[in-house]
């Protein structure tokens, strides 16, 4: 009985890690490039018993000790591609990221491109919803003299204003993109998982439009009903656990 309560635990506690992925997927359903969780789970170790019929051997006798929480994986699978109208705006059909620079001159990748325009010391920059600078092709911040407002995106991502080329928008992909780290803000970076950042190629750029969110709010539903169903059912388990023992102990006196 005193596994049961350890196996039940350790799946309430398995089943609340999943809950509380859901839940951060539906809170980002409407977040630009955010991209879905999702939790596996493993088996724990297992004992071996003796079987009364054969001693020697320990085939369909072996207990479980209750599940874990294996991985944490994100799904990169496209998100819809949202028409704004809006010049600044751009989104990506396939397979790669934008390149931006954090506050620490850090170099962040994001699916998000809802880019503004930032002005300083009469330089026009391209900057990304937290004030990231958007990086080029070489990793360089993208400036000019004149106003980005009215810019131009061609579907290879070259950026022209004012009939004058700018910039080529810094497009890149891994070998391994499941292996990047998670770095807030909608943005990832790079690891030795992923491996690094080389220059993408299949892909085509959508101005006046942003990639959404690739949350199913229909799926995540069903799945988190589905695991506090489980959850309630392991509770309850626990507390059918603890009658028993309750019940042994009497049985004793």
């Amino acid at each position: 009985m005193t596994q049961a309560l350890y196996s039940a635990a350790a799946g309430m506690v398995a089943q609340q890690n999943k809950i509380d992925t859901l839940a951060d997927n539906i809170a980002n359903v409407n977040t630009h490039g955010f991209k879905r969780k999702r939790v596996d789970f493993e088996d724990t170790i297992y004992q071996a018993m003796r079987n009364p019929a054969d001693p020697e051997s320990q085939e369909n006798l072996l207990r479980g000790t209750g599940v874990l929480t294996g991985a944490t994986t994100t799904s990169l699978a496209q998100g819809p591609l949202l028409d704004t109208g809006r010049s600044l705006d751009a989104a990506i059909s396939g397979a790669a990221f934008f390149a931006v620079q954090d506050a620490n001159g850090e170099v962040r990748y994001t699916r998000d491109g809802a880019f503004q325009t930032s002005e300083q010391n009469g330089q026009h920059y391209l900057v990304n919803g937290n004030g990231q600078f958007v990086l080029d092709q070489n990793l360089q911040q993208i400036t000019s003299e004149t106003s980005l407002i009215n810019l131009t995106i061609s579907t290879a991502g070259q950026i022209t204003n004012n009939g004058e080329e700018v910039a080529q928008l810094g497009l890149f992909n891994f070998t391994n993109p499941l292996g990047l780290d998670a770095a807030g803000g909608r943005n990832w970076q790079e690891s030795e998982a992923s491996g690094q950042a080389q220059a993408a190629d299949a892909y085509q750029i959508r101005q006046g439009a942003i990639e959404g969110s690739n949350v199913d709010l229909a799926e995540e539903m069903t799945q988190l009903i589905e695991a506090q169903r489980a959850y309630t059912f392991l509770s309850r388990a626990i507390t059918t656990t603890d009658n028993m023992r309750g019940t042994a102990n009497d049985i004793r006196r």
